[in-house]
């Protein structure tokens, strides 16, 4: 008979895709429709066996919460914080009723350190045994609202969404949607295998995956259009086969801001904003062929970068006329390709060589006329060759390996940034290093 019920609950899993959990000592769980996160009364404790009074302490960073179905939860002071974050969306596995749970956050934050999952079950209470939540990859409707409050995922590296467990939610009742941040500490990773919709994304510090963000603030403000800030302490590297960054499925957001690094790993990013702001540095690495991300829903032109390196392997096209202020990076053993349109330097401008391999210049990243790049920047191991007679007006940098001139020349104004005895330029053919002398026309 325990065969018999081990093999049905396997069949079960396999054919619904939901997942189950069980309550674990030190969890926690609202126990009233309508509750305070820092009342203590308001809150059940699991202490293994039974759920009875907590033991004189609020949820801690170690402890999973459960906000159960038809609970409210506000939070109306600083310092709440838990582990694993489980939202009860619907009392039965439909995904069409609002007896849910929700967390009212006002003007404050709530520190999650673990995950977020979505289940469904009937609340409990005394000490009645929570139903072994069933997760399932279907949020009905965002059930965390505040217009400034915000859940900020803190700490280390670990999925902050799972398959099967979260996901985008919808609007389907009048709300205003709370912000959230990703504030892990610096070097660690968080992962959203999920896609998911919040009011305001910020991304403080740590490396977070996303699929698609969805920065919707809700039906309930007159400006609906969440924005998204990718901080300079803070790398988001994006994967998703649809729009990264959208407000709906045809909807757009607000404000793309990155002053951090944006770095895009699939081979047709999209985004749908109604302003992309590149301050920080955006980075296509895929290993192949890829093209830069391009505008979706009539959005705006994402072609104006600061920063734009391009590395892993293959050709990565321009999806439109492109613009680099600061520094394109050639990395990896990546080429450009402008697919028919224009690539523009700044007036600052810089072209840095720092493949993985040995790399040659060519006409697409470094031409001879039109948009030149004013400087130049030598900093592969491996060596770079100049394919043709170039002139820069601005600053030759050699931070690392040899440029290799061969029959062509270099003209730059002095000085020369940089160089060592592993880092210099060599003349082994008919070209030469010209330099112009300031304030002449004289060349050396």
């Amino acid at each position: 008979m325990k065969k018999m019920f081990l093999f049905l609950a396997l069949i079960l899993v396999l054919t619904t895709g939901v997942n189950f959990a069980q309550p674990v000592a030190g969890d926690y769980r609202s126990n009233t429709a309508t509750a305070t996160w820092s009342t203590l009364a308001n809150w059940d404790y699991y202490d293994g066996t039974n759920w009875s009074t907590p033991p004189g302490s609020l949820p801690t960073s170690t402890s999973n919460v459960f906000i159960q179905s038809g609970h409210t939860v506000s939070l109306t002071t600083t310092g709440a914080v838990c582990k694993d974050l489980n939202m009860c969306n619907n009392t039965t596995s439909s995904t069409t009723s609002t007896v849910r749970g929700t967390i009212q956050l006002s003007t404050f934050t709530l520190d999650v350190n673990g995950s977020l999952r979505s289940y469904w079950g009937v609340a409990a209470t005394g000490t009645t045994a929570l139903p072994a939540p069933t997760y399932f990859g279907t949020v009905t409707n965002q059930p965390f609202f505040s217009a400034t409050g915000e859940i900020r995922f803190v700490g280390n590296t670990r999925n902050i969404t799972n398959s099967g467990e979260w996901a985008s939610t919808s609007n389907s009742v009048a709300s205003t949607n709370a912000n959230v941040e990703f504030a892990l500490t610096p070097g660690e990773t968080g992962t959203l295998l999920t896609n998911c919709k919040f009011g305001n994304f910020t991304f403080t510090s740590g490396i977070i995956n996303i699929l698609t963000v969805a920065p919707d603030r809700g039906t309930t403000p007159a400006n609906p259009f969440g924005n998204v800030t990718i901080s300079s302490g803070s790398r988001v590297i994006a994967s998703g086969s649809g729009n990264t960054f959208q407000r709906t499925g045809s909807g757009l957001g607000g404000t793309l801001t990155v002053v951090g690094t944006l770095e895009f790993t699939n081979s047709s990013p999209k985004i749908a904003m109604t302003t992309c702001t590149f301050n920080g540095t955006v980075v296509y690495s895929l290993a192949g062929i890829q093209t830069l991300a391009i505008a979706a829903s009539s959005g705006a032109s994402p072609f104006t970068y600061t920063n734009l390196t391009l590395s892993g392997s293959g050709a990565k096209t321009l999806g439109g006329n492109t613009s680099v202020s600061g520094t394109l990076s050639m990395q990896g053993t990546a080429s450009l390709a402008l697919g028919g349109f224009t690539l523009t330097y700044g007036g600052s401008s810089t072209l840095e060589y720092a493949g993985s391999a040995s790399q040659t210049s060519t006409d697409v990243e470094f031409p001879g006329s039109g948009s030149v790049p004013p400087s130049l920047k030598i900093n592969n191991s491996n060596g770079v060759i100049l394919h043709a007679t170039r002139t820069i007006s601005g600053t030759l940098t050699l931070a690392s390996g040899t440029l290799t001139l061969g029959a062509n020349s270099l003209t730059v104004t002095p000085p020369i940034s940089g160089g060592s005895t592993s880092s210099y330029v060599v003349t082994n053919g008919a070209g030469g290093l010209i330099q112009n002398v300031p304030g002449t026309s004289t060349n050396v």
